[in-house]
């Protein structure tokens, strides 16, 4: 699944309930699915119309390729396309997932990676030339400088307190990674990294101060 640059125009809505991401959807998508015979039927009626939002067989997603199936939690379903795929769980709603950020989740174990299931549709960005989809645990950020690049857990949220790719820290430039040492975590960004420890918590550090930093070796310094 190649990401074409000019398949624009794909809609943040969710249920009719424009581009909220979470406690709306959850509830809209486990109020609805209670009038379904079962979980099958109401993950097939949400991928169904999510599919048909994003222009069915005509719009960026193409042709089916596989049947609604079951997620090997037993509780999700996803169906394949020709470009990308739409995953439903009942905590959050059928949305969609292409281009390299799927291939990234993928890559990952899908929804037993540490994201879970998305909990949004592909977006722009803040980040000039950014693609995001955010998931359960995390988010994976696209940018033609960068590539796909996840971030998760405490390193996650911090990096939202400060204000995700609209602020200092830009996009992410690697993929969480354990330290040398293996006692911590880190994502370094365009404008500094998150380091992450359990008895320390996550901490930014960037300019002079992380320059000074890692010339001294990182974390490994006396």
């Amino acid at each position: 699944f190649e990401r074409k640059r000019n398949d624009r125009a794909r809609p943040n809505a969710t249920f009719g309930v424009g581009a909220s991401e979470t406690s709306g959807v959850a509830q809209n998508a486990q109020t609805a699915a209670t009038t379904w015979a079962s979980p099958a039927d109401a993950a097939a009626w949400f991928i169904n119309t999510k599919y048909s939002q994003l222009g069915g067989n005509g719009g960026f997603l193409g042709a089916a390729q596989t049947g609604i199936n079951v997620c090997p939690d037993g509780v999700g379903y996803y169906r394949h396309f020709a470009g990308g795929s739409i995953y439903y769980h009942p905590h959050t709603g059928a949305h969609e997932v292409h281009g390299d950020i799927r291939a990234k989740w993928a890559g990952m174990g899908w929804e037993r990676s540490p994201l879970g299931y998305p909990v949004t549709d592909e977006r722009d960005g803040a980040h000039p030339s950014a693609r995001f989809s955010r998931f359960q645990g995390g988010a994976i950020y696209w940018h033609p400088n960068s590539g796909s690049r996840e971030v998760h857990g405490a390193i996650y949220r911090r990096y939202q307190q400060l204000g995700g790719d609209a602020g200092f820290l830009g996009c992410p430039l690697t993929d969480e990674t354990a330290t040398p040492d293996q006692a911590g975590r880190f994502n370094h960004f365009e404008g500094g990294s998150i380091y992450w420890k359990p008895s320390l918590s996550a901490h930014e550090v960037h300019g002079l101060i992380r320059q000074r930093w890692a010339d001294s070796g990182w974390e490994r310094n006396a």
